[in-house]
């Protein structure tokens, strides 16, 4: 496990919803694979076919992160439990929005997503030394990503 550098914000300006903060656990870093469609075209006459771009460039990034209530109260079994299910909740009512993304320590610059969706959620209970927690992993569909200095 690791402790986020990170900062996720789905729609930072109107309704912001943190999937990611400063601190919080993963279980590793993050990773930003991104994939473009190509259509591959026979030019007659040509030996080599030509790559035309399709679509947009998507982002997927996916990682996994902890969660343990710091209310004592709150460690039982049920309430791990009880956040799984709510967890279902929130994120299903979360549409496409702009995504911001910022780094801990790095004021000079963040960086946003014009158009991001949660694309995938798992959450589950486990037990880590003896406590229950949260674990939800999350995967984010997006594009459009450009870098903002301040």
């Amino acid at each position: 496990m690791l402790q986020s550098n990170w900062k996720l914000t789905l729609d930072p300006t109107s309704a912001p919803f943190v999937l990611l903060n400063h601190g919080e656990m993963l279980a590793e870093e993050i990773r930003f694979p991104m994939v473009m469609g190509l259509e591959v075209v026979n030019i007659p006459g040509s030996g080599t076919p030509f790559l035309r771009q399709t679509g947009n460039v998507l982002v997927t990034m996916e990682y996994e992160r902890f969660i343990v209530p710091t209310n004592p109260a709150q460690q039982a079994d049920m309430y791990a439990r009880r956040d799984v299910l709510n967890s279902l909740i929130g994120f299903s009512a979360l549409s496409k929005k702009p995504m911001k993304l910022e780094i801990y320590g790095l004021s000079s610059s963040y960086w946003t997503f014009a158009n991001a969706a949660v694309t995938y959620l798992e959450p589950s209970r486990l037990v880590h030394s003896g406590k229950p927690r949260l674990s939800q992993r999350i995967r984010v569909t997006a594009t459009g990503l450009t870098r903002t200095d301040v």
